[in-house]
């Protein structure tokens, strides 16, 4: 039994061919009998130069295998194969390279707030720098002034001092003139006064 589309061998009584899918020629139910089994006695039985004719049963005969076909078949079977291992590994390399990106990614967002973190960690040192000279500044110019009162201080007193030791020699030196001029005024009155002439 021939497919009509292929032309291969097929089984009897296959409905579609094993090779292309078609659909095989439908096979009447007598099996092919029908015309041997109509025949009269007269057309059948022998004449005097005719050898008997006997039915004979169709032989079956095992499909032909299509190497091509078969070969086609496995060519294209190893075809797809590859195909799919070239899109596995198509699909393997772009999740690589978008990995590979997140991870530069990643580095670079790292190194970034890293670097932001140090410029906000040395802006505050250089704010405390700034507070500490401030405050070391303020408290120069605090020991400057005490320093400087301290020293007004001393003067005052020393000024206060060179004044007071003034007065008093000058009130003992008055004291001294005082007490000359009373013992001078007591010996002239205590003279006996001389005569004139």
């Amino acid at each position: 039994m021939f497919c009509d589309k292929c032309g291969k061998s097929n089984i009897s009584g296959t409905k579609r061919c094993r090779y292309c899918g078609a659909d095989m020629p439908e096979v009447s139910a007598d099996n092919g009998f029908s015309d041997i089994l109509s025949f009269t006695p007269e057309e059948v039985a022998p004449t005097a130069f005719e050898a008997p004719v006997y039915a004979q049963e169709p032989v079956y005969q095992p499909p032909v295998e299509d190497y091509a076909y078969a070969s086609r078949t496995t060519l294209d079977t190893s075809k797809e194969k590859n195909k799919g291992i070239k899109l596995y590994g198509i699909i393997a390399i772009f999740i690589s390279a978008i990995l590979f990106i997140s991870a530069i990614g990643i580095c670079i967002a790292t190194k970034v707030a890293s670097d932001k973190a140090e410029e906000r960690i040395e802006k505050r040192e250089a704010k405390l720098d700034d507070k500490e000279e401030k405050v070391d500044k303020r408290e120069k110019e605090l020991k400057e002034k005490e320093k400087a009162e301290k020293a007004a201080k001393e003067k005052a007193e020393k000024e206060a001092k060179e004044k007071a030791e003034k007065e008093a020699r000058e009130k003992a030196e008055k004291d001294e003139a005082k007490e000359a001029i009373a013992k001078t005024l007591e010996e002239s009155a205590a003279a006996p006064l001389m005569p004139q002439g």
